[in-house]
């Protein structure tokens, strides 16, 4: 039998792992930032929908926060089907869809409600939340193909990289979207542009993703770690000592119902949600109506906000895997604390002073996702790669009950007390997520611990 060391790797079915390393990675990178077309293209047409069809913020925010819950429970759901059957299908498909229901909120009208008997908030609430339902099938497969194809000792780096996705998304989006409603006159066309180009993306998505390295003839990736870090080994050997398959009910127990610490990261996420969906979701209105600015203006410096998150999410992930060897506990609790003094500067900042606001919001954006990714690699590296997605996907179901409350919070809030008591709001989701992750500031994967040891 053929011993395998560093040496020999470009003689061995090994050397084909970074191609398709790279192939997976920029595959869920682009798709990823896509599903935000069509879900993050709300967040800019928000004011000019309630304008014209006459809607409350408190009523739509209540519309927000339904399909916020909708779309948790689809993460959950997906999480688990991403685990046990193909993530790649599970993506591609729930892009597609999506793009399909955007296109039918883009000829939202009076008429069109009316022919199906609902009112126009009923019609838009029922066809967002079905958005939401597909939309949910976005990061949990992008969480299982990551812990597939990367090892345990890499996946905060990488799931950084991967994370700048939604960031890179919603920024483009966001910025866009301004210039779309201002150029067409219409806030439609910030629905029918993204969709036909996440209709074409879906079916490339389709063609590059594979769930697996055995999908292509690879050993696990464990194994090319391995070798990667000098080790020699014998490739038949380790296939011959691959661990019997658990049935997908015992790993759902055994991996993440009995997790304590994956139910305690999953509450912290509620709270991280809150303030990340808070501002993501109601930003452009808070800057237009409460600090005076123009919508080009109070979209840009919205973007600014997700920017400043792939630089957050980067570093936290390099952080957690370089200098505190896996413990995403220790590196989230500094990040809190530091976007508890952010949250409460956006306080202080003067009204039409766009610049200064786009720097608070870079400070708050920054902090906000590098937890945001840590939650989410603690969750899978305490389940282990057998049940990931699961995992982040169970993260994602309290992420999103977050994003209700944010988004019903922030609506109801508003109205009645006006926006400063909704930066009191969400100060004190900051501060209570910073206070429950002290919990995990020793915690890390089994894996990490065994490697440390």
């Amino acid at each position: 039998m053929k011993e395998t060391n560093q040496s020999d790797i470009k003689h061995t079915p090994l050397s084909e792992y970074p191609y398709w390393r790279k192939r997976i990675m920029w595959s869920i990178l682009a798709g990823y930032a896509v599903f935000y077309f069509i879900r993050k293209n709300l967040s800019v047409a928000n004011p000019y929908i309630r304008e014209e069809f006459g809607i409350g913020k408190e009523e739509f925010g209540a519309a927000l926060g339904f399909a916020s819950i909708a779309y948790g429970i689809s993460k959950f759901t997906s999480g688990f089907l991403a685990d046990n059957f193909s993530a790649r299908y599970i993506m591609s498909t729930g892009l597609l869809m999506s793009a399909l229901i955007s296109f039918i909120l883009g000829y939202t009208t009076d008429t069109f409600s009316e022919f199906l008997g609902l009112s126009v908030t009923s019609f838009f609430a029922l066809f967002w939340i079905i958005n939401n339902i597909f939309q949910g099938a976005g990061q949990p497969p992008c969480s299982r193909l990551i812990t597939q194809w990367f090892s345990t000792k890499e996946i905060g780096k990488q799931w950084g990289i991967w994370n700048s996705s939604h960031h890179i998304g919603a920024a483009i989006i966001l910025s866009a979207g301004g210039y779309l409603i201002t150029y067409f006159d219409s806030w439609r066309a910030v629905f029918y542009g993204p969709a036909a180009f996440a209709m074409v993306y879906a079916y490339f998505l389709f063609n590059r993703l594979k769930d697996k390295p055995e999908d292509v003839g690879l050993p696990d990736v464990e194994i090319y770690q391995r070798v990667k870090d000098g080790e020699e080994i014998d490739l038949e050997q380790e296939a011959l000592q691959e661990e019997p398959k658990a049935s997908s009910k015992d790993i759902f127990f055994k991996h993440v119902l009995s997790n304590r610490l994956i139910w305690l990261v999953s509450l912290v996420n509620l709270f991280i949600y809150i303030v990340r969906i808070g501002l993501l979701d109601w930003a452009p209105s808070f800057l237009k109506e409460s600090r005076g600015l123009s919508i080009i203006e109070s979209a840009n410096t919205t973007a600014i906000f997700e920017i400043a998150g792939i630089a957050g999410a980067f570093a936290a992930g390099w952080l957690s895997d370089t200098i505190f060897k896996g413990r995403r506990g220790r590196v989230s609790v500094i990040f809190m604390a530091l976007l508890v003094l952010s949250v409460f500067a956006i306080l202080y900042v003067p009204s039409n002073s766009a610049f200064i606001m786009a720097a608070t919001l870079f400070a708050v954006g920054f902090f906000v996702h590098g937890p945001m990714l840590l939650v989410a690699v603690a969750a899978a590296d305490f389940a282990t790669k057998k049940a990931a997605a699961t995992a982040v996907g169970l993260t994602g179901l309290f992420g999103y009950i977050g994003a209700f409350i944010a988004n019903y919070g922030t609506g109801m809030i508003s109205e009645r007390w006006g926006w400063d008591y909704v930066i009191y709001f969400y100060l004190a989701s900051a501060f209570i997520g910073m206070a429950l992750l002290l919990f995990t500031w020793n915690s890390r994967s089994p894996v990490l611990d065994k490697l440390h040891d």
